[in-house]
């Protein structure tokens, strides 16, 4: 009982903290961007198959995202293309 009282009382300063306000606000607003790039983006169009020659250990790095974090059954070339699409919205914005 204690230990939900202790996680109770770290949730609620948690909430009032600014620091994690600011930090929940940021990620609510990359997740409307998320959003919109889907919303926007042709995701069921035809596929074609292209190579990428990437670092292994960057490889590495995305499966252990994935495994700990990644939606269900979310695969890296999914990831990769969702992740392209962002960087290639935010790149036509800065233009």
């Amino acid at each position: 009982m204690k230990y939900n009282i202790d996680k109770a009382k770290q949730i609620q300063e948690l909430e009032t903290n600014k620091k994690a306000q600011d930090f929940i606000n940021d990620a609510q607003e990359v997740n409307k961007e998320i959003v919109e790039i889907n919303k926007t983006s042709p995701i069921k169009g035809r596929k074609r198959p292209y190579n990428f020659y990437l670092n292994e250990l960057l490889l590495q790095e995305v499966e252990a995202f994935l495994q700990e974090h990644g939606k269900y059954k979310e695969s890296k070339s999914s990831f990769m293309e969702d992740s392209l699409r962002y960087f290639l919205a935010k790149r036509k914005s800065e233009v």
